[in-house]
């Protein structure tokens, strides 16, 4: 038998179980890669569900409370935004959608209104002209109010949809 024949079993023993730790290493490596990319996936999703969930509360307090005391404030829409890929049920994003609309709205009125309040009376002014834009800025200040209660309240059933979709 010849002398180099144990040697080169020796080498293509030594190649194959080199393979063979190799691909194991592989799989290895692979699922643990796939592990953490769905608990980073999971991370993601409980993070942006958190900044919604904190969101949708904090245009509740913008909208005002039903006595008015203070005027409504603009409604805030990045964790809407961010939260838009997430697969949260039908229901869910017919209330946010709903709620954010409304938001949208609102924010355009308080625009109208903050405009209107800042812009002084331009051309003649006759007697009753002050009369009649404080007039007419109470009615704006009072259509923001109603839509501030109706966002308000769309917020409320976002946040309940949310509560319950977990």
């Amino acid at each position: 038998m010849d002398p180099l024949l144990p040697e080169a079993l020796r080498f293509g023993v030594a190649i194959l179980a080199g393979g063979i730790v190799a691909v194991i290493a592989q799989r290895i490596a692979f699922r643990h890669a796939q592990r953490l990319q769905h608990e980073d996936r999971a991370h993601r999703r409980a993070s942006t569900l958190a900044a919604l969930e904190q969101e949708v509360e904090e245009n509740i307090v913008r909208a005002g409370e039903a006595e008015r005391r203070t005027a409504p404030m603009r409604i805030t829409r990045s964790a809407w935004d961010a939260a838009r890929g997430l697969d949260l049920g039908a229901d869910v994003f017919q209330a946010l959608r709903r709620a954010y609309a409304l938001g949208e709205d609102l924010n355009s009125r308080i625009g109208i209104v903050d405009a209107f309040a800042a812009t002084p009376i331009i051309g003649e002014a006759g007697a009753n002209a002050e009369k009649v834009r404080d007039k007419y800025l109470g009615t704006l200040i009072d259509s923001s109010h109603q839509v501030a209660d109706s966002t308000r309240k769309a917020f409320e059933a976002a946040r309940d949809a949310l509560v319950r979709a977990g």
